[in-house]
Parts: structure tokens; sequence; C-alpha cells
């Protein structure tokens, strides 16, 4: 249920009333770009329902408390904004990366397309993740969002990268520990350990 009490440009100097009650917030965009004349967009990490509550001739802190609100980044150019969960930028080789709320599989296929590289990977886990890193090389970048997704791997062979689940070596079991000390004739001990924990 989406109640909409206003949506308008009321005035040609530029002055907007808005309210927005548990909207589809695709819709919410819809309305503000067709009210505004901005080109905006939502691309498909949008989803989910939201609220906006605004009178006022600022719309830029209007609009700036939305995103920050629901959760959401915006990527602005001379021809129209683009609504993401997913927000990366890179200045000097160094990247930076904003995501909230998506899917591991959501993620390799933005950074995919951001990058402009082929990334193979498994089945990833079904957990929506939120994340954030500032000036990181690539490679670290890359593997720090791997490193949360649990028990997997980043390979970088050949300019290209792979993602896999680690191999997990299988436990020893408890009778197959045991600890030996011996001692030589100048009295030197040498320890034997297998399947021990050390505790201080």
């Amino acid at each position: 249920f989406c109640l909409i009490f206003l949506s308008a440009n009321l005035a040609a100097g530029n002055f907007y009333s808005w309210d927005f009650d548990s909207c589809e917030l695709k819709d919410i965009l819809f309305m503000i770009s067709t009210d505004t004349g901005i080109s905006i967009s939502a691309d498909d990490t949008v989803t989910g329902r939201g609220s906006l509550k605004f009178s006022g001739s600022d719309f830029n802190v209007a609009f700036e408390s939305f995103l920050e609100e629901n959760r959401l980044f915006v990527t602005k150019t001379d021809s129209r904004w683009v609504v993401s969960r997913f927000y990366l930028t890179i200045t000097d080789d160094k990247y930076s990366l904003d995501v909230c709320d998506l899917l591991p599989v959501q993620i390799m296929e933005k950074l995919s397309l951001n990058l402009n590289e082929v990334i193979n990977y498994e089945q990833l886990p079904a957990i929506k993740l939120s994340m954030h890193f500032r000036n990181v090389s690539k490679q670290d970048l890359l593997e720090g969002i791997v490193a949360r997704f649990g028990n997997y791997k980043i390979d970088f062979l050949d300019n290209k990268i792979s993602l896999h689940k680690s191999v997990i070596s299988p436990k020893v079991s408890a009778d197959e520990s045991y600890v030996k000390i011996t001692t030589d004739e100048e009295k030197k001990f040498c320890v034997d350990v297998k399947n021990c924990t050390f505790f201080e």
C-alpha cells in the first residue's frame, strides 16, 4: 500500500512538496525524476519500500537524506543519475567501495561490470552483506570482499580472476594425537607432537 498525499513541482521557483508513505523505492525515484526534470534511474539492486516527506526548495538536501535513510547511493553524470546499493570509485589506482544489503552474486556481478573484467565463481552464499572500503588496491579490495563470503579463496592467474571454495582438510580423529618427548646423550630434548592443542 502506497500513500501519496502530494507530489508536485508547485511553482516555477522549484518548490517541492512530497509525501510518500511506504512506497516502492523505484516509484519514489520515478516521481522525483518527473517533478525535478532530472533523469534519475534505479538499477537492479534497488528493491524494497521507503518513505519521503519533504516540503521546500532545497532538493539536494532532501534527496541526500532520502538516499542515506534507505541505504542507497547515486552516481551522477551530466545526462543522468543512477541510484544503486553498490557504489565504486577509483582514484589514482585506489579503490573505494560501499555496498548495502546485497547478495555476494550481486556484488560480483557489479564488480565485473565496473572493473570491466571477467570474474569466474562457483555458487556463492545466499546472505545479504554490507561492506565499506576506502583507498585500497584492486587486489586488496577483491580479497577483502571475498573474505566476507566465508570459506572462499580468490586467485589471480593469467590475468583472470577466479573464486572457489577453500578445501578444508579432514580433521584427524582424537585417538591419532600424541606427544613424544625424548632426550639424547647431551640431555637435549626432542619433542614430537601430532594433532594436539596448545595452551598458555
